[in-house]
């Protein structure tokens, strides 16, 4: 049955992104979102891997990993119910940079690669969104790297402990 304009659309609670989305983006999404519990290490993509879904955290947490030369991790980055991992593949297929998985389990909603293309293609508030959550995603980037490059051990660890509890919604942050 067809919404009428006044019908709003039922939204899984949690995810801050796709909350600011209008109506009628969100309605082009609704049909193909599913609604997971992810635990503790669940690998989303590789480096190099296609980006075949976008995750939208609604309580748990995923890290973006770069490997070293060492072969060792170092997390580059984290999204929790704030935003989503991704949403680049909407504006065409894209590859991964960095190993993604899951850091702190929780409820997520995903859709496919080209189920989000397709709804991309068709609303101009998720292109916008996209560029706009990219180029905050910029921005943030380069002032954990300020921040890295100033700031103690100690300083940097109680900033990723803040960033989770705020990412997740939970100040009981289930870590190994």
């Amino acid at each position: 049955m067809p919404r009428t304009e006044r019908e709003t659309v039922s939204r899984p609670a949690g995810n801050r992104l796709l909350a600011t989305l209008p109506d009628d983006a969100f309605a082009l999404l609704e049909p193909d979102l599913r609604q997971l519990t992810l635990p503790q290490g669940v690998v989303c993509y590789g480096a190099g891997d296609p980006i075949d879904q976008v995750y939208f955290p609604h309580t748990g947490m995923i890290s973006q990993l770069i490997t070293t030369g060492d072969g060792d991790m170092v997390e580059t980055s984290s999204t929790g119910r704030e935003g989503a991992v991704g949403v680049q593949c909407g504006l065409g297929p894209r590859l991964s940079f960095t190993r993604t998985t899951v850091q702190i389990p929780g409820k997520f909603s995903v859709i496919s690669a080209p189920r989000f293309e397709y709804a991309v293609g068709r609303s101009p508030a998720l292109r916008d969104l996209i560029l706009r959550y990219t180029e905050t995603l910029w921005a943030e980037a380069q002032q954990n790297a300020a921040c890295n490059a100033i700031h103690d051990g100690s300083s940097r660890l109680c900033r990723w402990l803040l960033q989770c509890a705020d990412r997740t919604g939970s100040e009981q942050l289930l870590l190994t």
